[in-house]
């Protein structure tokens, strides 16, 4: 199993949402066992530095150490969360320890509004609970029990909703409008032509593309093409390649026989990558085929068309001097 698929293995749920440039993103939402653990490690970490101050306090002999103790925790409490998920990228420690973070809920950038909002909701949803359990005594001497009962059944309720809801988001989460999802794991991926290409078919076609066969496709087609030869596994695999085999043999002009769609499509990519990269080294780019005239989510939804038959160009989104669009590859 590959790491990326261990990453997502590990979420709750797997979600794809979309970048508000249009990108999609999969994403798996973070089991509520882990975001339990990093809550309680960053409780943990907030305790002992309260704890680290009033000793401090005591060790100077000040005379209100106590009074100090308090208020280092009441900040402690407060800014702990707001500073770490702000400068770490939605981030505490103990989210960094068990792989999960803070992120906008419509995968925008996340702003510090939502993480302030996000965080002071728990106090409301935790912390003022819990301290009137603890010190009910001091703040309500003689207090009626059912208070207690309240507080408990209040606390209860926040700790259990995030099970009750598809995302596992908490309260402070909705207001907000974040989740919580599993870190991605970035790894690099192997380069399609590190292992040596086949040069001919098995039937005994050399796999030989002339500068003007190469010259059809430009950059973007190159990435696209790369993204199809990584998939393994998928169901349509074979009809996929096959298909767009066929599509880049017919625009090519290619007229020799091919007999393994896969060798041929490495050997067109080589060709094309080596092809690009020299054009480069003389400074001529070409990032698709198209003009260059076509907003990004015409390019998006080419993409996600992949290449069923080509709009036509009466459609308003596509430039009348580029009926050819990227679904035809």
């Amino acid at each position: 199993m590959s790491e990326r698929s261990e990453y997502l293995a590990d979420a709750a749920l797997i979600e794809e949402l979309i970048t508000p440039e249009g990108v999609p993103v999969r994403i798996g939402v973070a089991p509520a066992g882990q975001r339990l653990t990093a809550f309680l490690v960053d409780t943990g970490i907030q305790i002992v530095l309260s704890l680290a101050v009033y000793l401090f306090a005591v060790w100077l002999a000040v005379g209100v150490a106590a009074a100090l103790g308090m208020i280092s925790a009441f900040l402690i409490r407060h800014f702990y969360f707001i500073w770490f998920e702000g400068r770490w990228r939605g981030a505490t420690p103990g989210k960094r320890m068990m792989k999960i973070r803070v992120i906008d809920a419509h995968a925008g950038q996340l702003s510090v509004e939502a993480i302030i909002v996000r965080n002071l909701t728990r106090e409301m949803e935790t912390y003022l609970p819990l301290i009137l359990l603890a010190f009910q005594g001091y703040f309500w001497p003689g207090g009626p029990g059912w208070l207690t009962l309240v507080a408990s059944v209040w606390i209860l309720l926040f700790l259990v909703f995030p099970l009750f809801n598809r995302q596992r988001r908490r309260m402070g989460d909705l207001i907000a409008g974040t989740k919580v999802v599993c870190t991605p794991r970035i790894t690099l991926l192997d380069d399609l032509v590190a292992t040596p290409v086949p040069e001919q078919d098995p039937s005994g076609t050399e796999f030989v593309f002339t500068g003007e066969q190469l010259d059809i496709y430009g950059t973007y087609e190159l990435q696209v093409l790369e993204r199809v030869l990584r998939q393994e596994g998928m169901p349509d695999q074979v009809e996929t390649r096959k298909r767009v085999s066929e599509t880049i043999q017919e625009k090519i002009g290619w007229d020799k026989p091919v007999r393994d769609d896969d060798a041929f499509l490495n050997a067109f990519y080589a060709a094309l990558r080596r092809h690009l990269e020299q054009r480069l080294l003389f400074g001529k780019a070409r990032e698709r085929k198209f003009c260059a005239r076509r907003p990004a989510a015409i390019a998006i939804r080419a993409q996600s068309l992949m290449w069923n038959a080509r709009p036509a160009a009466s459609d308003p989104t596509i430039c009348s001097d580029c009926a050819l669009a990227a679904p035809s590859f």
